[in-house]
């Protein structure tokens, strides 16, 4: 009986010894599956029906809306004497089938003929232009030239913003850069999120696994992305920010906003969807074309009655915490709880005990280019609205923009970057 279990126990040690060897040998190999197991892609989403004529009315307006003819593709842009100069072009205010009579909410067609610094017409557009609201002239931002080098920056170099994540775990520490999307140079640590399907990758650390992660920041703005020649398309008072004078009359007179006219036949077809302003800003207050009478709050005392009973959730960048942090110094009864957050980033609450109010700043997820920021506190803004209960007295306010002006239009799959020039 003892040899008999002496002999098993040797199977049962010799066994064990292979097992453990082999998982020494092929660590790294597990940790890899490890991380691609737990961030594996998302399967693909469900088609959407099938749009009404309204939305594929709407889409087709859209896309006819931005559809401009761009520059001759060249494989280095023009010489600056061929590019758009704002001091040889015109423009001029169009009248409307009335005449020239403009109601507050009417669009205004101006026609605007570019030349080149030698004069000569130009015979493609794609350029960037601003116009005031008086109408006294018309801004020239950006020549057809520098929109087509902007163009070609945000399709062939998505990485001119990248970011960074520090991994610790015990006494060991590695950092490794991270982005929406990263070249397949080393193996990746998927961090897509499961529910909206937004991605985000880091390279994986050496030593660390995935799951290690501790932080995220920027880490700073690839440079030397353009050449001397193309710089000389963006030049502050050549071809930027220089004004277009007008070729006739520059003034308009804005009447009040046309009376509503009533069907009286159900027969009568529908025009073409047109989109419009919901409003303007006028002597710094909004006016909505809708006829709601805005209500403005000058006093602490009203903003403290508004907000009365209310749960406040700011989500966003910058631009909005800084709306919490006029709001707590403008409402007197507001006060700052300590949560212990970094400066810039929160996340913030403030209480007014006495009036029931209650606000919190969350900041957006990735790509945010704040300060560093605790992996544990990236929350993206979609998953915390499906958080909130709702009701009447929930108020939510988001600002979100210029963080993302880098990373469109162009999109993720695992292990590489898809854009209208190629795979990147």
């Amino acid at each position: 009986m003892c040899r008999n279990v002496s002999k098993y126990a040797l199977i049962f040690l010799f066994l064990a010894l292979s097992g453990f060897i082999f998982l020494l040998r092929n660590i790294h190999t597990v940790e890899n599956w490890n991380c691609h197991t737990i961030f594996s892609p998302l399967p693909a989403p469900e088609q959407d029906p099938k749009p009404t004529p309204e939305d594929e009315l709407e889409e087709r307006y859209l896309l006819d809306s931005i559809t401009w003819p761009g520059p001759p593709p060249r494989s280095s842009p023009p010489a600056l004497r061929q590019t758009s100069d704002p001091v040889h072009s015109l423009f001029a205010v169009l009248p409307t089938p009335g005449g020239r009579e403009w109601h507050v909410g009417d669009q205004l067609e101006a026609l605007v003929q570019m030349h080149d610094f030698q004069g000569r017409p130009k015979r493609y557009g794609g350029g960037f232009h601003f116009g005031q609201t008086a109408l006294p002239r018309a801004g020239s931002r950006r020549s057809g030239e520098a929109v087509a080098v902007l163009r070609r920056l945000r399709e062939e170099r998505p990485d001119r913003v990248f970011f960074k994540s520090l991994f610790r775990l015990g006494f060991l520490s590695e950092t490794t850069v991270c982005n929406m999307c990263l070249p397949l140079e080393q193996p990746l640590c998927n961090y897509t999120d499961l529910y909206t399907g937004e991605p985000w990758y880091c390279y994986k650390p050496k030593m660390l696994s995935c799951d290690s992660r501790i932080n995220h920041a920027k880490a700073g703005y690839q440079k030397h992305l353009i050449t001397n020649k193309e710089a000389l398309l963006f030049q502050s008072g050549v071809n930027i920010k220089v004004p277009i004078h007008a070729s006739g009359p520059d003034g308009i007179d804005v009447l009040p906003p046309r009376k509503e006219v009533e069907v009286e036949s159900s027969s009568v077809k529908p025009e073409p969807i047109k989109l419009a302003p919901s409003g303007y800003y006028y002597e710094d207050s909004w006016r909505p074309l809708s006829g709601i009478t805005m209500r403005q709050f000058n006093e602490s005392s009203a903003v403290t009655q508004c907000l009365k009973n209310k749960v406040i959730n700011m989500y966003g960048d910058s631009t909005v915490r800084q709306w919490f942090e006029y709001l707590i110094t403008l409402v007197p009864g507001l006060r700052e709880f300590n949560l212990n957050s970094p400066m810039n980033v929160g996340p913030f609450m403030a209480v007014d005990s006495t009036h029931n109010i209650l606000l919190k700043y969350r900041c957006h997820g990735p790509p945010i280019r704040f300060s560093t920021v605790m992996a544990s506190e990236l929350r993206y803004v979609s998953n915390e609205l499906d958080g909130l209960s709702g009701g009447p007295n929930t108020v939510v306010v988001l600002s979100i923009w210029a963080h993302f002006s880098t990373f469109f239009p162009w999109r993720c799959t695992y292990g590489g970057c898809v854009t209208s020039g190629g795979r990147w």
